[in-house]
């Protein structure tokens, strides 16, 4: 029997494939990948399809088209003689290798799926497993996408990852696999594949936060480990409020972590967490505001982080000036607040738009103030571009009406530009989300007044100074007001919205909609009804690279006038 030295082992653990998503996970596939090294045999209980009758493989030995192969072999395919041992793949050849036949591919498993036709069932990146070997050595392993290019593979193991979101699932595909060895000999097979995701917006799972406490989310992000995860706050009846910050399974909800901020045995006021950034080694910062009991008209901002297992390892109160903590965001390894800031012997009212960024050991390295002390203003979203320049959006009321605010700042604080934007005709506008396109532009969220009410709007504004691109406005909801709370964007620039809409009946509901990049375009739409009250609130929102999306916010707790926390997850 001839040798089989590069078979690569067909590592299908059922264990570490996502029951809910039925694709590996990101975690998964890089446990997968550590064992692929190791002999298995396990598949996913389909032997057959798992077998090289999973492809239509075709060599070319010759140099001429058989008909399926897409390389041509360059070797002399019996110019060795004798019996001699087939060699380690990637070996040298010697003089008595044997017969020089081209490659064989045994096989080929998407998700751990074979067969000629392999059926997708869930955004994911999948695992692509291909099985096979040649008596000499293989020189690369080519998959393709159509003309796209997923992976070109020098050496064992065989494996690629393919991310599937639901652009890719719109069409079926066929996926080539193009073995080539060392003397230029050339085998190819084919797999389709066709997709059956779950309908757009269909929900994957809703959080309602810690047991038998009040609250709301307030923010939420995804860790670089796929986790999701929020802050906001929470309370018992009579109590002060702790900032609570929760990591999620974001395929089935399940609380990964826990942690309320500060200790009961600590609180020292009503604690709100409001904006939360994680690491790439999954530390976690959380950021928001406290308001003492000793003095509850100077609250103050303050900042903690914590490690991956929710210990915490700094914190810091930013004594001085009154003010609330509304956004964060990570750059150049250190950190960016905004939010507004006023003088003790000032009311809340009297509060002015302020950025800060912060070094390593969470002291202000620079601060700066975005309006004049003669408006009161605040600062409600920040977001960094690839330049680490710095993007702003709040609110500026000003002579009896509100105007959007918007600024761009220096990576060192120094403002680029950031006058408040003209209203465009309209009697108010409020600026409270800000994310930055495919493209590179800006697009602010938020709402402006139309005589019959706030209606959600999202400006469009050139980077470069601030001048407004487009303006649109998204469809009526409902008969009162409509304001987007939060923006995100995906890798092809379509609009994730969460906010707030109220009902005929004046019950303001959550809102979480899909969008093109105009919003005008309607993928999908969600809207969170718990009754007649007003705490179904969408407050933040974030989108993995498959495209799942999370919102949070608030929810009614049944049968009393109080919010309970709330996150759910999306379908793409």
């Amino acid at each position: 029997m001839q040798a089989r030295p590069w078979i690569v082992p067909l590592v299908l653990g059922g264990s570490l494939a996502s029951a809910l998503s039925g694709c590996y996970s990101d975690r998964a596939f890089l446990a997968l990948g550590a064992m692929d090294g190791r002999d298995a045999t396990d598949t996913d209980g389909d032997d057959s399809e798992a077998s090289g009758a999973a492809t239509n493989a075709t060599d070319d030995t010759d140099g001429t088209d058989d008909g399926g192969a897409t390389g041509d072999a360059t070797g002399d395919a019996g110019d060795t003689t004798g019996p001699g041992d087939a060699t380690s793949a990637g070996a040298f050849p010697h003089e008595n290798a044997g017969p020089d036949r081209p490659p064989t591919i045994h096989g080929v498993t998407i998700d751990g799926k074979g067969g000629a036709v392999v059926t997708i069932t869930s955004a994911c990146t999948a695992k692509i497993v291909v099985d096979v070997d040649d008596d000499w050595g293989l020189d690369a392993v080519e998959i393709r996408d159509g003309d796209a290019l997923i992976a070109t593979l020098d050496a064992p193991p065989f494996t690629a990852p393919w991310l599937i979101d639901d652009v890719v699932a719109e069409t079926s595909h066929t996926l080539t696999i193009e073995a080539i060895d060392s003397r230029g000999q050339a085998t190819s097979a084919t797999v389709d594949v066709d997709f059956e995701l779950p309908s757009g917006g269909s929900s994957l799972w809703e959080d309602a936060g810690p047991v038998h406490y009040v609250g709301a989310a307030l923010d939420v992000t995804i860790a670089a480990s796929g986790s999701v995860v929020a802050v906001g706050s929470r309370a018992l009846t009579g109590a002060p409020s702790q900032a609570v910050l929760r990591r999620l399974s974001p395929f089935s909800g399940e609380t990964e972590l826990d942690v309320a901020y500060p200790p009961s045995a600590a609180l020292d006021g009503d604690y709100r967490g409001s904006a939360v950034v994680v690491s790439t080694g999954d530390e976690v910062v959380v950021a928001g505001d406290v308001t003492p009991t000793s003095d509850p008209s100077c609250p103050s901002p303050w900042i903690a982080r914590f490690s991956s297992a929710g210990d915490l390892l700094d914190e810091r109160r930013l004594y001085g000036d009154c003010g609330r903590l509304t956004a964060m965001a990570a750059v150049d390894g250190e950190l960016l607040i905004a939010g507004a800031r006023f003088d003790a012997d000032e009311d809340e009212d009297e509060a002015h738009a302020w950025v800060a960024r912060l070094g390593g050991d969470l002291t202000i390295a620079w601060e700066q103030t975005l309006a004049p002390a003669a408006a009161r203003s605040i600062a409600n979203a920040v977001v960094v571009d690839e330049g680490d320049a710095i993007y702003v959006a709040g609110t500026r009321f000003d002579g009896g009406h509100s105007r959007i605010l918007a600024a761009r700042l220096s990576p060192d604080g120094a403002l680029v530009w950031g006058d408040p934007l003209d209203t465009e005709g309209e009697e108010d506008a409020f600026g409270e989300a800000i994310v930055i396109g495919a493209d590179g532009e800006v697009a602010i969220g938020g709402a402006v007044e139309t005589g019959g009410g706030e209606q959600m709007m999202i400006r469009w504004l050139r980077r470069v100074d601030g001048e407004t691109l487009d303006l649109f406005l998204l469809p009526d909801l409902g008969a009162g007001d409509q304001r987007i709370r939060a923006l995100a964007v995906d890798a092809h620039d379509r609009i994730y919205v969460a906010g707030t809409t109220t009902a005929d009946d004046d019950d303001v509901d959550a809102v979480v909609y899909k969008r093109s990049h105009d919003g005008g375009a309607e993928f999908w739409e969600r809207i969170y009804d718990s009754g007649a009250n007003e705490h179904d609130r969408g407050s933040a929102i974030a989108v993995d690279d498959h495209g799942f999306v999370f919102a949070a916010g608030s929810r009614s707790v049944a049968n009393t006038d109080r919010p309970r926390w709330w996150i759910a997850g999306h379908n793409p």
